[in-house]
């Protein structure tokens, strides 16, 4: 009798599952259904390449938003606005988007080599979205979804910064009397550490992007491009 009571109860319990697994497909189903009646174009992902330009050894690609709406073609139009800035052809452009939720985060990458041929400038460009609102949320609105300040993203960024240069020095890859910290982060235009940052979303994940002026100090050395925001309490 005592057997066939607990059988029973595990019959309830995978039932109950069951259920709750069936509602949350559904749920998710519906959603998917609905984001998707919000696209341009039902055949493409939410954010597409609109056009791609191999300019000398670069890729140069334009990403397009595939949302109606009158907010996105104004997003859509300030991206280009951005990328038309960057006329040479040594220069390269990529993004990345990420859907969390209902936010969709995109940001554009941008490597200008034209200056000088060892040296990269990078500039970045992000833009996080409420996809069922259409709004795009400013840095303050981001932020809160992470209970995170700007305090908080600037210590991180320092001490990423002087932990870095603080490797390079001790790999013999910089010499301390050659360039101590000041002058590093002077040369790499990093003085300031919230100066021209940009706020993306990943995987559930706050992303900060800053940008420099990089010139490798040592063969194969790459570009820091971004910080990922974990607060230690």
């Amino acid at each position: 009798m005592k057997k066939l009571l607990n059988n029973k109860k595990v019959i309830i319990l995978v039932s109950i599952l069951l259920i709750v697994a069936i509602l949350i497909y559904g749920i998710n189903k519906y959603n998917s259904h609905n984001y998707n009646n919000m696209k341009i174009d039902k055949t493409k992902n939410f954010v597409f390449t609109s056009s791609t330009i191999q300019s000398e050894n670069y890729i140069q690609e334009r990403p397009f938003i595939n949302i109606k709406g009158y907010s996105i073609e104004i997003i859509n139009k300030d991206i280009d606005k951005f990328l038309d800035t960057f006329t040479e052809d040594n220069i390269e452009m990529k993004y990345e988007y990420d859907i969390n939720g209902e936010v969709l985060s995109l940001i554009l990458k941008v490597e200008d080599h034209s200056l000088a041929q060892s040296a990269t400038i990078t500039a970045f460009k992000s833009y996080n979205i409420n996809i069922k609102t259409k709004e795009l949320l400013p840095n303050e609105k981001v932020l809160d979804l992470f209970n995170t300040t700007e305090e908080d993203i600037e210590k991180i960024i320092k001490k990423e910064t002087k932990d870095y240069y603080n490797n390079l020095v001790s790999n013999n890859n910089i010499s301390i009397n050659e360039c101590d910290y000041n002058c590093y982060i002077k040369n790499r235009n990093i003085e300031n550490c919230l100066d021209g940052i940009e706020l993306y979303i990943r995987d559930g994940n706050l992303i900060v992007f800053k940008p420099m002026t990089f010139i490798p100090l040592y063969d194969d050395e790459e570009i820091i491009k971004e910080y990922e925001i974990v607060k230690v309490n």
